[in-house]
């Protein structure tokens, strides 16, 4: 194979550099892009993660609240129960 000339050689350096230059600025970007793009969708699940946590402490201060009450209403029942004994103890005394 002959060789190329030298004017040939010296006039395509340049531009050979040049797009090479080109070629790494661009994937350079394309990456900075794709970072950018996962850190926006790691912040997207971060606020979602933070909402489920906030919703899931609502839901527990909920059930708390609820077991609260179902032992206010046991208590009751059984002091119900209680006097409802009393009651029928007395009745069956007499």
């Amino acid at each position: 194979m002959p060789p190329f000339p030298g004017e040939l050689v010296d006039w395509l350096q340049p531009g050979a550099i040049g797009a090479g230059l080109a070629i790494v600025w661009t994937e350079t970007r394309a990456q900075g892009k794709r970072i950018d793009e996962q850190g926006r969708r790691i912040d997207e699940q971060g606020k979602r993660i933070d909402q489920l946590r906030d919703d899931m402490k609502a839901s527990e201060e909920r059930q708390r609240q609820e077991m609260a009450e179902l032992r206010h209403d046991m208590k009751e029942l059984r002091a119900e129960h209680k006097a409802d004994n009393r009651v029928l103890g007395e009745k069956l005394d007499r």
